[in-house]
């Protein structure tokens, strides 16, 4: 489950730059997201379980909602 805010502990952190967040947020360049994973262009620690089974489901309504606020603060 995605949520809205800051966890002490998260079950899992990803980490990008600017460019590839906006390729995979912003513009939903799903391919552009599986190059950077690759290449080590995205960091992730914690349980990959939890990021494997976000993208085998489709977008809640807070997964939606932090999309379109993501889109709105981009240029």
């Amino acid at each position: 489950k995605m949520d809205l805010g800051h966890l002490d502990e998260p079950d899992l952190t990803v980490t990008l730059d600017y460019a590839t967040a906006k390729a995979i947020l912003v513009e939903q360049d799903a391919q552009a997201g599986m190059q950077a994973f690759m290449s080590g262009q995205i960091k992730v620690q914690g349980d990959m379980t939890k990021m494997m089974a976000l993208q085998s489901q489709p977008p809640d309504e807070t997964a939606k909602e932090i999309a379109d606020r993501i889109k709105a603060i981009t240029e």
